[in-house]
C-alpha cells in the first residue's frame, strides 16, 4: 500500500555523490574525491582526497581513499589507520565497521582491526548498535 508523504526538503548548494549525518555532523565526497564539511551555512572543504566517507553521532570521523587507504579524523587533519577498505560506518568511536575488496567484514576494537563472520560489499552501522550490510 503505497503512501503519500509531503516532505520539506531544503536544498543547499554543493555537488557532492557521497553523504553521511551523524548527530549534528554533516560531511561529503563530491566526483572529484574532494571532502566537505557542512558547517551550518556552507560547505568547508578539507584537506585529502576520499571515495566514502562516514561520521559518527558524536562527530568521529572516518574515510576511505580510493587506494583503499584508511582515515579517520583527529578535529583538524587525518590519521591513518591500518588495513585497507573499501567501505567504512562509523556510528560513533567505538564502534566502527568496515568491508574490504575481498568482502571481508571487519569491526575495529581496541584500536585494531578485527574480521568478524559473513561477506559484505557495504555496510552501515547505527548509533543504536545494529550492523546492516550488502552483500552483492
Amino acid at each position: 500500500n503505497k503512501q503519500n508523504m509531503s516532505l520539506n526538503w531544503q536544498s543547499v548548494p554543493g555537488a557532492l555523490v557521497k553523504v553521511s549525518v551523524g548527530g549534528n555532523h554533516v560531511w561529503g565526497v563530491n566526483a572529484g574525491q574532494d571532502i566537505f564539511r557542512w558547517n551550518g551555512h556552507g560547505w568547508d572543504q578539507i584537506q585529502g582526497k576520499a571515495v566514502g566517507i562516514s561520521c559518527g553521532s558524536d562527530g568521529s570521523v572516518w574515510c576511505v581513499n580510493a587506494g583503499d587507504d584508511v582515515f579517520s579524523w583527529n578535529g583538524s587533519s587525518w590519521n591513518k589507520m591500518p588495513g585497507a577498505l573499501t567501505c567504512v560506518s562509523v556510528a560513533n568511536s567505538n564502534n566502527v565497521w568496515g568491508v574490504n575488496r575481498a568482502q571481508n567484514i571487519f569491526h575495529w576494537t581496541n584500536g585494531a582491526w578485527h574480521q568478524v563472520d559473513g561477506a559484505a560489499v557495504q555496510i552501515d552501522a547505527g548509533e543504536d548498535g545494529w550492523v546492516w550490510c550488502v552483500n552483492s
